[in-house]
């Protein structure tokens, strides 16, 4: 099920456990096994459905290959550096 296809609810359950995981993968010197041990968790939950596991698994990855590839342009949008929209200090 695309996000597409997710209702509202289902979309915001997402995209706050993308940005739980990412806030747990950026510190960790081994993202990709703290995203796999936060996808079992997730999976042990009876409120979690595997589409919505799926969806946070795919923006995860997908964030995850962002931030380890340098852009073209050498610029990181802000949004990505400083989650809370405001200005870094």
């Amino acid at each position: 099920m695309s996000s597409a296809t997710m209702s509202s609810a289902a979309v915001s359950k997402v995209n706050a456990a993308v940005r739980d995981c990412l806030d747990q993968c950026y510190p960790s010197p081994q993202p990709l096994a703290t995203l796999a041990a936060y996808l079992i968790k997730l999976s042990s939950k009876p409120d979690w459905k595997q589409d919505e596991i799926d969806a946070v698994e795919a923006g995860v990855v997908r964030m995850l290959a962002v931030l380890s590839s340098p852009s073209d342009s050498g610029i990181i949008p802000a949004g990505l550096l400083n989650p809370s929209g405001g200005q870094s200090s």
